[in-house]
């Protein structure tokens, strides 16, 4: 395989699928996510209203259409499954802390029935997935986490020569 997939050899064909396949679905969450946040939408208020607000809400956003980027970017794979599963721990932490893990749309009066949490918990879980998948890729550190395997990410530390010079005296 070429460096430009930063797929290592060992790795098969439905694994990479698979990857793939919950990369982009998590990526298109979070745009769909990011929208909502960024327009500010009743429920974003609800979520939140107690945590900062709009801005808060538009940094989440960022975060996630980052992380969302990072996700279809090959070499940027296992960073933007790290960043994904970091913005799902501020949701995890915010429904357990703050809000509550079952939310009330304020527009329809009716329950999430917890779905929020859930999807915050499910995709987290994905993103671990995807992390423990493409670890090989990971900068500096992705080589000792495969157990010496090295793949060609365009993240390697640089190598330098050392030069020794003999004098002839």
């Amino acid at each position: 395989m070429s460096d430009r997939t930063a797929v290592p050899m060992s790795m098969s064909k439905p694994v990479v699928t698979m990857s793939w396949v919950i990369q982009v679905g998590i990526a298109g969450l979070f745009v769909a996510l990011a929208m909502q946040k960024f327009s500010y939408a009743p429920m974003t208020q609800v979520i939140f209203g107690e945590i900062g607000g709009r801005p808060a809400a538009t940094a989440s956003g960022v975060m996630e259409l980052v992380a969302a980027v990072m996700l279809l970017m090959p070499r940027l794979i296992p960073v933007g499954a790290m960043l994904a599963m970091g913005s799902m721990v501020g949701a995890i932490g915010t429904h357990l802390a703050v809000i509550g893990i079952t939310l009330t749309d304020p527009t329809t009066g009716e329950s999430d029935g917890g779905s929020l949490f859930g999807m915050a918990v499910g995709v987290f879980i994905a993103a671990a997935i995807v992390l423990v998948i493409r670890r090989r890729s990971l900068p500096i550190i992705g080589s000792r986490l495969a157990g010496g395997e090295v793949e060609r990410s365009g993240f390697e530390p640089p190598t330098y020569a050392l030069r020794t010079h003999r004098s002839t005296n």
